[in-house]
């Protein structure tokens, strides 16, 4: 059992990586909106800079998946969590019940 619940820290530590790059690109999204001529496309829906404009919507866009990354992976780490946890009472009841029925018979 114990490799299962390494495997569930693995995968908690993998969602705070994705949180991490989430946060550093939503940095990198304003360092590229501040930077570029992104602007123009709100105020004129035109813009002559399409490499800052892309650089910001890619940055954005990765920031978005791995936040959703991460939120996804800390839900389905908690719920096997949990499902082992039921499992493993399960069969300690299942063990006592026979127990029970080898000492009465």
């Amino acid at each position: 059992m114990s490799n299962m619940l390494s495997s569930y820290e693995r995968t908690k530590n993998l969602s705070i990586i994705f949180f991490v790059s989430g946060g550093l690109f939503l940095l990198l999204t304003v360092i590229f909106f501040n930077s570029s001529s992104f602007k123009e496309v709100f105020y004129y829906n035109f813009t002559n800079d399409l490499r800052g404009s892309f650089f910001t919507l890619f940055s954005f866009i990765i920031s978005i998946v791995s936040f959703l990354l991460g939120i996804v992976l800390r839900r389905i780490a908690k719920e096997g969590e949990e499902e082992i946890i039921l499992i493993e009472a399960r069969i300690k009841r299942e063990i006592l019940i026979e127990i029970n029925k080898q000492m009465k018979g």
